[in-house]
């Protein structure tokens, strides 16, 4: 199998183009892969003038083009040559790419890839995907428009993820999402949520050294329980990166974000020096004066 893989944007992305992967093995033999983003205009614009290169390149390859930027606007790749879009929402469905393969009919012949730049795409770290889509309505982002609503994986698939990366040589695993904090399940009539998720992981995969989470919402009552698992499990590395986006509650409200800054300083308080954070900022959002700017920086 010769898949060369190319992801932009979030480790969501690099994630989804390894099981995309797997998927292909044994139905494709030769093809390129790109999963794009659209997180800015510019991350679209990059996807899009990658993709064409790709395509003068590789005249006579299958480029399969998906993520957040062909979803969004997919008449941009569809005109370059030999280019086939798979949107959010068909990705994971194999009969998708194989169904492009039909389309493609004699066009695709005898293909080889002439030039690729040479991109690892293994990861260091071993990232396990516990959720997928987003039910909030931040007014900046266009990432939850393309990947839906929110989606919790079932702790069977999550803990069998994580029992292959300790198999594979990764003792360092990160839970990522599209919005983390939103995992829920139900068992035994009960809500199953994100920190119970972690430290059921741990218990049952006692092999994973280090368990770490990605970007999470300052909102979500889980953070709190969060930093209590931290405090006590020492494998639970003790950092959290927040989305905060701003110290200022008049931009936070306008960006409709569910948090304010004393529930960010409630949760450094809780932390009480035995967390690190690190965290996103926007800055020049619409209506911000440099007092407003000033009151993040402080």
């Amino acid at each position: 199998m010769n898949i060369k893989i190319l992801s932009f944007g979030c480790r969501l992305n690099a994630l989804e183009c390894e099981k995309i992967t797997k998927m292909l093995s044994g139905v494709i033999n030769t093809a390129i892969l790109v999963n794009t983003c659209a997180v800015t205009g510019e991350a679209e614009r990059q996807s899009a003038q990658t993709v064409r290169k790709l395509s003068r390149e590789n005249p006579n390859v299958m480029i399969f083009v998906t993520g957040c930027g062909a979803t969004r606007n997919p008449k941009l790749f569809a005109k370059i040559p030999h280019v086939f879009v798979i949107d959010n929402q068909n990705k994971m469905n194999l009969a998708s790419y194989v169904n492009a393969i039909k389309r493609a009919g004699d066009e695709i012949c005898n293909p080889k890839i002439e030039f690729f730049k040479n991109t690892d795409g293994r990861l260091s770290k071993q990232f396990i995907q516990v959720q997928n889509g987003c039910d909030h309505d931040c007014t900046y982002c266009v990432t939850r428009l393309l990947r839906g609503k929110s989606v919790s994986f079932s702790y069977d698939e999550i803990l069998s993820d994580a029992k292959n990366a300790v198999a594979n040589g990764f003792y360092e695993v990160v839970l990522t999402g599209v919005d983390t904090a939103s995992f829920v399940l139900m068992q035994n009539n009960k809500p199953f949520l994100l920190a119970d998720l972690c430290e059921k992981l741990l218990n049952d995969v006692p092999e994973i050294k280090h368990l770490r989470l990605s970007s999470i919402d300052p909102a979500s009552p889980e953070v709190a329980k969060i930093i209590g698992l931290m405090k006590r499990e020492p494998r639970f590395m003790p950092h959290l990166h927040l989305s905060m986006q701003s110290g200022s509650d008049s931009i936070l409200k306008s960006m409709h974000r569910r948090h304010n800054t004393e529930m960010l300083r409630n949760l450094v308080k809780l932390a009480d020096n035995k967390i690190s954070f690190s965290a996103d900022i926007i800055c020049g959002f619409p209506g911000e004066t440099e007092d407003l700017l000033n009151e993040t920086c402080n």
